[in-house]
């Protein structure tokens, strides 16, 4: 019959046990590492969700978006250097700015260019 007792350890085998203890520390840290760095992966797509719900929410609550619109631009309106922009799809004022230098560049073709007018907003 056996029985399960305390038995005084060589110094080989106190050796033994630290490098025992030394090897499970080191694959403990090693988990913790991996588990550190599933949590932040796993933070960061929360994020993402959470940006996405609330760039979501403010779309509904305010019951419009930015996208990208066709514009009419108007050189020299409503004075020299200014420009007027206008949306392609309504005809709606945008904004008037002072225009880039390039943009004030006469022609430099003597070719005649078609510009549409805008329609005007009722």
């Amino acid at each position: 019959m056996d029985v399960e007792l305390q038995v005084k350890l060589t110094p080989e085998e106190i050796k033994e046990r630290g490098q025992q203890l030394a090897s499970v520390t080191r694959e403990k840290l090693a988990v913790l590492n991996a588990k550190a760095d599933a949590m932040k992966a796993y933070r960061e797509q929360l994020q993402e969700f959470e940006d996405e719900q609330m760039r979501l929410a403010r779309i509904i609550q305010w019951g419009e978006e930015k996208r990208h619109v066709s514009c009419m631009v108007n050189f020299h309106t409503p004075n020299v250097g200014m420009k007027t922009i206008y949306r392609a799809d309504t005809g709606e004022l945008v904004r008037e700015e002072s225009m880039a230098p390039e943009e004030c560049q006469e022609q430099l073709f003597h070719e005649e260019v078609d510009v549409p007018k805008p329609k005007p907003v009722n």
